[in-house]
């Protein structure tokens, strides 16, 4: 389990916009409602067991965990030629906070589909929130607590897919917008549970810090695919929406 103290002041009260800081405020915003405080990441469930798998998927967390940093360092590399050099301590202690929860379970995983993942990851939510958050799902909970990521071969090899050094530019690599993984959601619906493709470059962490409600970000600018009506958030058509 994560163990994190609360953000220092330092890092949150100064009124300069930076994207590293506002990040720093959204994980801040701690309401006693869940065990994994002051972080930010993913509750990853490994859905694929066969030879060669092990390997596969310590280099996707690997890769995973690259993009990420990239995400926390990113505005050190886009500031305007005018500025004065931006404090690289506010993305230490971001990229500090980043934290993953990786479930393996051959027995109980292996092959498992979107519904049995979603059941797990509702055990995991409610062993993880506090007694008075567990008597009524809480609003304010944080994105690690509303989808999960469903790690089977498709999300492998998008992930793998992606360039190794994430400042790689789309025009080198036209496919890299296009590598998404699958995000199962919290939400039962009548028809089934709710999931989506998220793109891992540039969209997967605004989709995580975006809003306290990311659902409002797939009802603006998510598609829908034509062939199995899975919802989409990833491409280049929405690198536009991040955050």
């Amino acid at each position: 389990m994560a163990d994190f103290p609360p953000i220092d002041a330092a890092f949150t009260e100064p009124n300069d916009y930076r994207v590293p800081r506002e990040y720093l405020k959204e994980l801040a915003k701690f309401h006693g409602n869940h065990t994994y405080p002051y972080t930010w990441g993913f509750v990853i469930f490994r859905t694929v067991y066969t030879y060669g798998s092990d390997e596969a998927f310590a280099k996707a967390l690997e890769r995973l965990d690259a993009y990420a940093r990239y995400e926390a360092y990113q505005d050190l590399r886009s500031k305007f030629y005018h500025e004065a050099p931006r404090d690289p301590a506010v993305n230490q202690e971001l990229f500090r906070r980043y934290y993953n929860v990786i479930l393996e379970d051959k027995d109980k995983l292996a092959n498992a589909s979107v519904d049995e993942v979603g059941k797990r990851f509702d055990a995991w939510i409610e062993s993880n929130l506090t007694a008075e958050a567990t008597k009524q799902r809480d609003p304010r909970l944080n994105c690690r607590f509303r989808y999960c990521v469903m790690m089977d071969q498709q999300s492998i090899d998008n992930i793998l897919a992606l360039p190794e050094d994430p400042d790689t530019s789309p025009y080198d690599d036209p496919q890299k917008l296009d590598r998404w993984i699958k995000l199962v959601s919290s939400e039962q619906r009548p028809d089934g549970r709710f999931w989506l493709r998220v793109g891992v470059d540039g969209l997967l962490w605004a989709f995580w810090f975006g809003s306290e409600d990311p659902d409002n970000l797939i009802e603006e600018v998510a598609w829908e695919d034509e062939v199995d009506g899975v919802l989409n958030y990833w491409g280049n058509a929405l690198q536009g929406f991040h955050v």
